[in-house]
């Protein structure tokens, strides 16, 4: 259930709730929706309790400083009322026997709190297809949706832009073999089968990862929740592809082919090409 900050409240009604699946290949889904707790207005509102998701406390992770010690609880719930999303930041895990009644709670939180829609966030290693060719060439995301928001008014503006995922597949045996194409996808493909019968929106993203922890599949997730926050605009953060700085256009994330190597390079492209915020435990990830 979810539980609030003590004299906070919080309004999830017509929220897009965000869950990234933890242990995902790459980890692009967390490093996404850290980016946008640390740039884009967004506030801790409360945390999501579960005695069927394994207990997780630790340093505060999102800390521009090298943390203190201090122990924080994780599984966090952030909210931009503007853009009505809620970011779940799900650290943890759900042990498999118990993947039902967590998804369970999740329908619950679902409807008491009046959301219109989940996102789950995953990324998967697929060797077969070389869609993605390179760790620094920005990923492109793919999409797969549940019956109940395919037939809804806003699914086609809500997916524009992108590919469903496993349309190669010519021959299905059964409902949702498209996801056994997505290995190392970590939790979110059984929580999103779970839900997806249900009368609710429910879809999934995900992108392909190489090896590695992969900071720009990050940077990729970070672009589609400022559009489904309605936050995208003429000035937001962009690489840019003319060799400038803060003449990007807004295709420029889309297009843009990194042709970059080592660690060193990627801080610049964070801090000084994109001007954004990035967690204190990144330092060891830049790679």
């Amino acid at each position: 259930m979810f539980v609030p900050l003590e004299g906070k409240a919080a309004d999830f009604k017509d929220h897009t709730l965000v869950i990234p699946s933890p242990e995902s290949h790459g980890e692009s889904p967390s490093l996404g929706v850290d980016l946008m707790i640390m740039n884009h207005g967004y506030a801790h509102v409360g945390y999501f309790d579960s005695e069927h998701m394994d207990p997780l406390v630790g340093n505060d992770i999102l800390s521009h400083k090298e943390p203190t010690g201090e122990l924080v609880l994780h599984n966090c719930v952030y909210t931009n009322v503007e853009a009505k999303v809620a970011l779940f930041a799900f650290r943890s895990s759900v042990p498999k026997g118990r993947l039902q009644e967590f998804s369970d709670e999740i329908e619950k939180w679902f409807t008491e709190g009046g959301f219109k829609r989940i996102v789950i966030l995953t990324s998967t290693y697929n060797p077969v297809r070389k869609i993605r060719v390179s760790k620094f060439q920005i990923p492109k995301i793919f999409y797969f949706e549940n019956p109940h928001f395919a037939a809804s008014a806003s699914f086609s503006s809500f997916v524009e832009g992108h590919e469903r995922f496993g349309h190669w597949i010519e021959e299905k045996k059964t409902e949702f073999d498209e996801l056994k194409d997505m290995p190392s996808s970590g939790q979110g493909t059984s929580i999103f089968k779970k839900l997806a019968n249900k009368e609710m929106e429910v879809i999934i993203f995900t992108l392909l990862s190489l090896e590695g922890v992969d900071v720009l599949g990050g940077l990729a997730y970070q672009k589609l929740l400022l559009k489904i926050g309605g936050q995208e605009s003429s000035d937001e953060e962009m690489i840019d592809t003319s060799g400038g700085k803060g003449t990007g256009s807004e295709e420029a994330l889309d297009e843009y082919q990194i042709q970059l190597e080592g660690s060193e390079t990627l801080r610049k492209l964070f801090s000084e090409e994109l001007g954004l915020k990035v967690p204190f435990y990144w330092k060891d990830i830049y790679v």
